[in-house]
């Protein structure tokens, strides 16, 4: 998995509530770092300061239900909160608070550039959502235009058929493949 940046030069907050997410070039190679578990790197200072934190798989972690904190689970449950699809995705039960870093509700804006075009989603940071101490989760929304998530190289992403559609894809659960997967849907067409 790619390390995930907020882009540095992206709207205030306060102004547009927006940020840019690009995956950052360096990042360590899949293989080294394996599959399924999401984990927000340690030392990431908090989004309203330094607009960043650093996302990569954790190299022991078998299964999303499984394996120690930030674990994503994508709740079949989801429910639309305005035209597009959401995903709700919760942190592992264990997983240490992120409330201090005052994270709220991410979600892809419809309007964000195509990954073949500029390879990056504009997230949002919905200023009602509750805290991730009080409910622990994230409502993720994915851009009703963007590519196809299995014709890309290195993705591994498949939604459940009983899903409501955004495109030829579903969007309220996910299956994670035993390899290659681009978690909380940042793809990038390699």
């Amino acid at each position: 998995m790619s390390s995930v940046y907020l882009a540095p030069h992206a709207p205030s907050l306060e102004s547009h509530s927006m940020y840019s997410v690009y995956l950052a070039p360096h990042a360590p190679s899949l293989d080294s770092h394996s599959m399924y578990s999401v984990y927000l790197a340690p030392h990431a200072p908090s989004l309203d300061s330094h607009s960043m934190y650093s996302v990569y798989l954790a190299p022991h972690a078998p299964s999303l239900d499984s394996h120690s904190m930030y674990s994503v689970y994508l709740a079949p449950h989801a429910p639309s909160l305005d035209s597009h699809s959401m995903y709700s995705v919760y942190l592992a039960p264990h997983a240490p608070s992120l409330d201090s870093h005052s994270m709220s509700s991410v979600y892809l804006a419809p309007h964000a550039p195509s990954l073949d075009s500029h390879s990056m989603y504009s997230v949002y940071l919905a200023p009602h959502a509750p805290s991730l101490e009080s409910h622990s989760m994230y409502s993720v929304y994915l851009a009703p235009h963007a590519p196809s998530l299995d014709s890309h190289s290195m993705s591994s992403v498949y939604l459940a058929p009983h899903a409501p559609s955004l495109d030829s894809h579903s969007t309220c659960s996910v299956y994670l493949a035993p390899v290659y997967c681009f978690t909380l849907l940042l793809m990038l067409h390699l």
